[in-house]
């Protein structure tokens, strides 16, 4: 059995630094941690699964010498004892070899899009050639790397859709277009009297939330004091600037986590008001 860190092969698709990276393929896709775990068709099987289960892998590539055989996994394992119809006793004296599959190769460079139907059947795609073997993608490697991706946008959308359904939920028709006309009517005085809420970018949002002569219709579904909510909502337009503008990915141990945080105290404001609704159609 052989361990490799990808940081030490000698071509790392992760460790590129060009401007081809800006587009989403595989050399973005590729775990720059990844440990690769070799081993050879004459292991036995038994020690290939205890491999497996140490690494939690489902798969392991079979390298015979410098060269890429195929991959063994628990499918190609199982399904080679069934074909056989072996024996318990019979299935201890296997070897790798016996039970090894052959797997689709990509260049790092390709899109992983077009990879979906061959991680679908095989559960993982090797990236490199046989006898030059640079990593291998998961169903579950594509699945973080898309959500690292989407996940501040998909919180931002919440946000706002919840800022703007907070303020329609405080305030009737006739006060909204009063509390519009208070804060912001010098920036829309053509159209102060036919601004919506969707028309808005988000700093209206906050403006019209925490004008002083506003604060009193929102305060009962926002909760604390203006200053705070301010400061949150604030926070929040600051962190979607750099999102939206792509000026660079969120810090995760900071910056995502308080957009996570802010979501939350959202989710719990419109769950209450939400709860009160209810409460008052049953009464």
């Amino acid at each position: 059995m052989t361990t490799l860190k990808s940081s030490e092969l000698e071509v790392s698709p992760a460790k590129e630094k060009t401007i081809s990276q800006i587009f989403h393929r595989l050399n973005r896709v590729l775990p720059e941690t990844q440990v690769l775990v070799k081993i050879s068709p004459g292991d036995k099987v038994a020690d290939a699964l205890q491999t497996m289960r140490k690494h939690r892998y489902s798969q392991i590539p079979v390298v015979d010498g410098e060269h890429v055989v195929g991959v063994f996994s628990y499918r190609s394992f199982s399904e080679r004892v069934i074909r056989l119809n072996l024996t318990a006793s019979k299935v201890g004296e296997l070897l790798v070899d016996d039970c090894y599959e052959k797997i689709h190769f990509a260049k790092a460079s390709d899109e992983f899009a077009t990879l979906f139907d061959q991680l679908d059947r095989d559960n993982a795609i090797l990236i490199g050639e046989p006898d030059r073997l640079q990593g291998i993608v998961t169903p579950m490697d594509v699945l973080r790397y898309l959500y690292g991706i989407a996940s501040p946008f998909v919180l931002l959308t919440e946000i706002e859709l919840a800022v703007r359904a907070l303020i329609q939920a405080a305030v009737n028709d006739l006060n909204l277009r009063a509390c519009i006309n208070a804060s912001l009517g010098a920036k829309y005085t053509k159209k102060a009297g036919s601004i919506t809420l969707i028309d808005m970018v988000f700093n209206d949002y906050i403006v019209l939330i925490c004008h002083p002569d506003n604060w009193k219709h929102f305060q009962s579904s926002l909760g604390g004091t203006r200053e705070v909510v301010e400061a949150k909502l604030d926070d929040i337009r600051q962190l979607r600037n750099i999102v939206f503008h792509f000026k660079r990915d969120l810090t995760w141990d900071d910056e995502y986590a308080r957009l996570a945080d802010y979501r939350e105290w959202l989710l719990s404001k419109a769950g209450a008001i939400d709860a009160k609704l209810r409460s008052n159609t049953h009464e």
